[in-house]
């Protein structure tokens, strides 16, 4: 009897086992909660501190550290400063041109450091950003370059930060954009390809992926050396960065996505697509493949088919390679309406895109009905970024096009996209989601949270074992509620 009383007390406070819907009585409780707190922003932020948030799969490391980690290493390092556009060099400026440069030490003797490291912080950013010296568009895209030198100096620091920040937020992975994997030697065809390529997308004839099989074996074969150099360059970087910093850990894991510049010529694009495929090919950290820059530019849109072509070609060279794309990040105004119809549908029915980035432009594009269909049916997941897709397209509210993906069933997921570039974290990604989309439901929320590891390119081993990591923070999350 005594056993018997002992086994009924130890099933009776042995805890019972969630998944990832809770009773309908705690869901029902957390709905009243959010509903009653939608427009009260601090309360907000403090539930959702708390809440687990899955991943981040739209995610750019360069932007995604704050400005003030930059600045750290242009203090230490006593760099040149351009007192007038907040331009920084690390090489000894020429004498004749210091009235318009100092060294941060100068800058201090004189009492104006502080000063201009908060304007080069607005430089950097969109902080204090007056929305009248230049398009948002343009200031956004211009801050990469502005800090390039740091960047590429305090990869560790960098990592360190990223990592942290999404330990503190309940962030259990990232999937980051690191370094552009460029190819960018000229070699002595190189003028020759761009002309025919150009040619063959006039007409959109479809024997150009015959041209790309000639131009993957003048590039891999002919000039083979070079090639591999560069591929095992960028992965060799990754796997120091990766393994020194110990980025890996029981509550946390980060994998890295390739990406190429899309307002190149075309031979040199070519030439980034292959060595960002071959280096996603034989390396376990890396796990996909994008295309960034700004989708308007007059390259971008001139050879929009042409990339999309491009990524056919490498997908049937590398059949395991995953790839996510910045496709449709536009709107009315910044481009011609009849621009806005095709980004989308090409990634998808052309590039054979399993994520699409931002897709802002969806209900502009033609057949939206049958695209957004497809993607349904299909498990192709929207990467939304609400900060994002306000600063640089002013689209925000009832404008922003999430509730249209969710009616149809389009798989989303929410990120930050450029978080210290936009001063946000991905905190706040869902905090916007909740205060200005009142139909959306907590089970909603925790369904695009799980969709974050779901549609991650993740070996399936490791997607189980952050799902299952991501069903206990909820049930310890929802227990304390």
């Amino acid at each position: 009897m005594k056993y018997l009383l002992t086994a009924i007390l130890f099933l009776i406070i042995l805890p019972t086992t969630f998944s990832q819907n809770p009773d309908k009585a705690t869901t029902n409780r957390i709905n009243s909660y959010l509903d009653s707190i939608r427009k009260d922003e601090a309360r907000l932020r403090q539930f959702l501190s708390k809440m687990p948030k899955g991943a981040d799969l739209h995610h750019h490391y360069s932007g995604s550290v704050y400005a003030e980690t930059y600045l750290e290493y242009v203090e230490k390092n006593n760099l040149w400063i351009n007192k007038n556009s907040f331009a920084i060099s690390d090489k000894q400026v020429p004498r004749g041109e210091r009235s318009e440069w100092s060294r941060v030490s100068s800058l201090k003797t004189d009492g104006y450091w502080s000063d201009i490291k908060v304007k080069i912080i607005g430089s950097w950013s969109k902080l204090y950003f007056d929305y009248v010296s230049c398009p948002n568009d343009e200031h956004f895209f211009s801050t990469f370059d502005k800090f390039s030198i740091p960047e590429t100096a305090t990869f560790n620091e960098g990592l360190q930060e990223i990592k942290q920040r999404a330990i503190s937020e309940n962030v259990s992975y990232i999937e980051t954009m690191l370094t552009s994997t460029g190819f960018f030697e000229a070699f002595q065809k190189d003028e020759i390809f761009n002309n025919q390529l150009l040619k063959l997308q006039e007409t959109k004839d479809k024997s150009i992926q015959t041209k790309f099989a000639e131009l993957y074996k003048y590039y891999t074969k002919e000039n083979n050396g070079i090639f591999k150099s560069k591929v095992e360059e960028h992965n060799n970087l990754i796997q120091r960065l990766h393994i020194n910093n110990k980025i890996d850990d029981e509550n946390f894991t980060m994998r890295y996505q390739n990406y190429f510049i899309r307002v190149l010529d075309p031979a040199t694009t070519f030439k980034s697509f292959l060595i960002s495929f071959h280096s996603a090919s034989t390396s376990d950290l890396i796990v996909g493949v994008n295309i960034v820059a700004p989708e308007n530019n007059t390259i971008s849109m001139r050879d929009y088919w042409l990339h999309m072509q491009m990524f056919r070609f490498f997908k049937s060279v590398y059949p395991n390679v995953r790839t996510a794309m910045h496709a449709g990040e536009l709107t009315l105004g910044l481009v011609k309406p009849e621009d806005l119809t095709f980004h989308i549908n090409e990634a998808v029915f052309i590039a054979d895109a399993e994520r699409i980035g931002h897709g802002v432009d969806i209900a502009y594009e033609k057949d939206s009905d049958k695209l957004l269909k497809h993607m349904a049916e299909n498990k192709i997941p929207i990467e939304i970024s609400f900060s994002s897709n306000d600063f640089i397209l002013g689209i925000r509210g009832n404008r922003h096009p999430i509730l249209l993906y969710k009616s149809y069933g389009v798989p989303i997921v929410i990120s930050t996209d450029d978080a210290g570039v936009l001063r946000t974290d991905l905190t706040e990604q869902f905090l916007i989601l909740i205060r200005d989309y009142p139909s959306i439901s907590y089970q909603d929320i925790k369904t695009m949270i799980f969709n974050s590891i779901e549609y991650s390119f993740l070996e399936k081993s490791e997607k189980e074992k952050l799902t299952k990591d991501l069903e206990k923070r909820f049930l310890e999350f929802e227990d304390e509620f």
